[in-house]
């Protein structure tokens, strides 16, 4: 039976036989390995291990299913500041991060369809940024850093927005669900948001979540972005100690420390 640890990603529904060991992960609410719609069922060939999950959203998802899961929550990207800390310059005002969904899988941050929403801003030093990235360290190591560049951020990519939170970067969702500075309670207005963000940041303690409304075929007014963020943004108040007592494998670094150092060769050693 092989044995796995499936962590960062919305990938629990997905796993299917042998024994995968959850530590941070999300389930989707409707899907799972028997079919791409529909209610997650759990599948009879695996044997689920959770330690932690993303959320109380996908814990209630696993228990529908059967699956035992503790109270445990978190995202493990928050702890990538450890391993690689902040030392970029800032030279952009906004970084606006597009899902690699709506993106030209290329070096370009190229949105797919000619949406108003992503047009001009350059010269206000806006920066769009695409998730897509060659398969390296090296790789990694430029998109993060292009990431860290700009002082405010926001994202349509779930981890976009963790990573500019766990960075302490002035941060909102970039939806097109709703329009201009929005605060949504997060278990109210659950049917509309975003379920992978709804699901981390009420796990983490937050009740609300920070959303610029921005239609597609609408221009978006950079300079009130920026004005929201600015009045808007608080850091999250979520160090993520549950969930790093939740890692099923000896840690090399003590949650103490604040640095847990990675080796461009131990990077590059990964299966990218």
């Amino acid at each position: 039976m092989l044995t796995r640890l499936v962590a960062i990603g919305t990938i629990g529904h997905g796993q299917q036989g042998g024994s995968p060991h959850f530590w941070g992960t999300c389930f989707s609410p409707n899907r799972g390995p028997r079919g791409p719609e529909g209610q997650f069922i759990a599948d009879p060939d695996t044997n689920y291990v959770v330690h932690a999950l993303r959320g109380p959203y996908s814990r209630a998802i696993c228990e529908r299913a059967g699956i035992a899961a503790p109270a445990v929550y978190g995202e493990p990207g928050w702890f990538l500041p450890r391993i690689l800390p902040d030392n970029v310059e800032k030279t952009h005002e906004l970084g606006v991060i597009m899902h690699i969904s709506q993106v030209e899988m290329d070096s370009v941050a190229r949105p797919r369809q000619p949406w108003a929403r992503y047009a001009g801003g350059e010269a206000d030093g806006v920066r769009l940024i695409s998730t897509w990235h060659k398969p390296s360290f090296a790789a990694f190591k430029d998109k993060l850093r292009e990431i860290l560049s700009c002082r405010r951020i926001v994202s349509n990519s779930f981890h976009g927005l963790v990573i500019a939170d766990a960075y302490g970067l002035p941060c909102a969702c970039f939806s097109p669900r709703f329009n201009g500075p929005c605060l949504i309670d997060i278990e109210s207005g659950y049917a509309q948001l975003d379920h992978r963000m709804a699901d981390f940041y009420l796990g983490a303690g937050a009740r609300t979540l920070r959303i610029y409304g921005q239609p597609h075929d609408e221009p978006t007014d950079w300079a009130q972005v920026i004005r929201m963020l600015d009045r808007l943004w608080e850091p999250l108040d979520w160090d993520g100690r549950d969930l790093y007592d939740a890692f099923p494998i000896t840690p090399r670094h003590a949650f103490a420390d604040p640095y847990w150092p990675l080796s461009d060769a131990e990077g590059e050693a990964l299966p990218w």
